[in-house]
């Protein structure tokens, strides 16, 4: 890694986790306003960032299935290593499902704009591409492990039923956004300027 990737590319992403942190501890905003604040983030910014950076991208010289493969296998794995270590961790159920969930969750947040600032714009088409199949499998794969180990009762109690894993899936901002920006990809869906930049300017406030 060249020190022009690591100041252009990572540093502006962590210093950006390092103010949003101070924001919240210094008391700047109420804490009531934090909660609007990330849903905003995550269902509008966000997406008006990922789906033209995919149905722009360049994808006629990327394979979906080994890029898809590595990433699944990669993911599979490390559960399999949660669940070889679970006996030896001595952990509570509810601490496991918060270590197991931290071995296979990733934070596109930071992976997109390194990965974009590592291997150029291109990368945002493989990018798609391994997100697109690490969401459902964690989502699927975190409900299942709360259902065994969660203790919550009640209404709070996790629906295992496939209905549910489903609907958590598709209600999923970043997961979709990854479907239209692909199919607008696939399709070769022509460009609407005025879009184009409502879609920039929703962009340019999620990532650094």
């Amino acid at each position: 890694m060249t020190p022009d990737i690591f100041i252009n590319g990572i540093m502006p992403v962590f210093l950006m986790i390092a103010l949003g942190y101070g924001l919240k501890k210094s008391g700047f905003l109420p804490l009531h306003v934090w909660n609007p604040i990330e849903r905003l983030a995550v269902y509008v910014f966000y997406p008006g960032f990922l789906i033209p950076a995919i149905w722009h991208a360049d994808l006629s010289g990327l394979s979906a299935g080994p890029v898809s493969i590595g990433v699944t296998a990669a993911m599979i794995l490390s559960a399999l290593l949660g669940f070889a270590l679970k006996p030896f961790l001595r952990l509570s159920g509810p601490t496991f499902t918060s270590v197991f969930q931290g071995l296979i969750r990733f934070n596109s947040f930071v992976f997109l704009p390194i990965a974009t600032a590592i291997f150029g714009n291109e990368a945002l088409g493989l990018a798609a591409i391994a997100m697109s199949a690490l969401i459902p499998l964690s989502n699927m794969a975190s409900i299942m492990v709360l259902a065994r180990w969660g203790e919550l009762e009640g209404d709070n109690q996790p629906d295992r039923s496939f209905k549910a894993i489903m609907l958590r899936l598709f209600t999923n901002p970043i997961f979709l956004s990854c479907l239209i920006g692909l199919f607008l990809n696939a399709t070769h869906a022509p460009s609407v300027p005025f879009i184009d930049k409502d879609l920039k300017m929703l962009g340019d406030a999620a990532i650094p």
